[in-house]
């Protein structure tokens, strides 16, 4: 779902989840698999609690729980590359909140707003040196970071708050700056609350699922705006439709929304102010937050649950169900009850892998081997930089996995 609001939902699931853990520090993840009875996990990937059954109803509260949760960094392959200036790290600083890797003349930089967050740190990834700005920016606090296509940095608002939706970084002054777009619909802040859901297309537009506030004038949860960065040239699309809060883009700028209530997706072309209906395959729980995401092969996935086969032209795209991994199954001792968590696929990288956070961890899905891996319970998005190198941020601390 909505990229800044699931991680913060994703974060409170892996605090609460850790609430009944002792742990003094974080352990390497082979070093803590060296350790583990199952042979079969011997490729840096966590086991999960069970990989058989659990008790569902009845007292499962005075049942014993599972072993706790070890907090477990990334594997040996990737290596630790710099960590955060002590004054720069708060109590709460141990994930990643909002980041992207920028190129910048003759070097990259990493951008990272880190959970907690006493400004932006900014690394540069030649020489390690970081620096610090916008120490009391109240916007970037609650915003996510992204990258537009013309290699500029922007802020989304993640949360809601009396302010505009977007805010442009001027590289001159170093500050965000607020832009407006020429009919003033982005900064309508008695409509729109926050930004749930951003994708930027093949032309640089960008594609917006924005939470409603305003409901007396328009009774849907979420509107669809799009805004052309170059032109500051907004729109609103009102296509009379209901859908949850995350988009997908597919090819010939289809934009894809998702109903879970429903069990429904719709595709929306632009051009012709056109929408289709596809049916979900298999029933959603309705206690699951689910997302959408498409790939290079033209599949749209549903979180873990399946995706529709866009690769051919069918007159209706096949569906295909997925046998749910037992690495999202999670247990909530706090509460002391078992539940599914569902990925939230943030990209896919040259290799073909497809990367997920979730609230135990961040792994990845090898889609033609069917393979599912959590590396690391910490969740962070992967990012993948120019030389195809990987990078991830956790315990203040970012790490490299370098090309083959």
């Amino acid at each position: 779902m909505k990229k800044l609001l699931l991680e913060t939902i994703l974060i409170f699931f892996l605090l609460c989840s850790c609430n009944q853990v002792n742990i003094k520090k974080p352990i390497n993840t082979e070093s803590a698999l060296s350790n583990s009875t199952d042979s079969s996990q011997t490729d840096g990937c966590i086991a999960p609690l069970t990989n058989f059954a659990y008790p569902v109803g009845g007292d499962v509260i005075d049942l014993p729980a599972p072993a706790d949760q070890v907090i477990m960094l990334p594997p040996s392959s990737w290596k630790l590359v710099s960590t955060l200036p002590i004054d720069t790290i708060t109590e709460y600083g141990n994930n990643f909140g909002s980041g992207t890797i920028r190129k910048n003349g003759d070097h990259e930089e990493f951008w990272v707003i880190p959970e907690g967050y006493l400004g932006i740190d900014i690394l540069n990834l030649e020489t390690k040196v970081w620096r610090h700005i916008e120490e009391k920016n109240d916007f970037v606090k609650n915003s996510f970071l992204f990258l537009d296509q013309d290699n500029s940095i922007w802020a989304a608002k993640g949360l809601s708050g009396n302010s505009p939706l977007l805010l442009h970084f001027n590289d001159q002054s170093s500050q965000f700056e607020t832009i407006s777009d020429q009919d003033g619909l982005l900064n309508n802040s008695s409509q729109n609350n926050n930004i749930a859901s951003l994708k930027i297309d093949p032309s640089g537009i960008f594609w917006m699922v924005v939470q409603n506030n305003d409901l007396a004038n328009d009774p849907h949860a979420y509107i669809l705006y799009s805004f052309n960065p170059r032109t500051l040239k907004a729109k609103k699309h009102n296509i009379s439709i209901d859908f949850d809060g995350d988009l997908a883009i597919g090819k010939n700028n289809t934009i894809y929304l998702l109903n879970a209530q429903k069990g429904i997706v719709t595709a929306y072309d632009s051009q012709k102010n056109a929408v289709i209906t596809y049916e979900i395959g298999t029933k959603l729980d309705a206690s699951e937050d689910f997302d959408l995401f498409y790939d290079s092969t033209d599949r749209l996935w549903v979180s873990d649950i399946g995706w529709f086969d866009f690769s051919k032209e069918y007159d209706y795209p096949h569906w295909y169900e997925i046998v749910r991994s037992s690495s999202f199954l999670m247990y909530i001792y706090s509460s002391a009850i078992w539940r599914w968590g569902n990925p939230s696929f943030t990209n896919q990288t040259s290799d073909g892998l497809l990367w997920f956070i979730f609230p135990n961890g961040t792994g990845w899905l090898d889609p033609s081997k069917g393979k599912w891996c959590i590396f690391t319970s910490y969740s962070s998005k992967v990012m993948e930089d120019n030389d195809h190198n990987l990078w991830i941020f956790v315990n203040h601390s970012l790490y490299e996995k370098m090309s083959k």
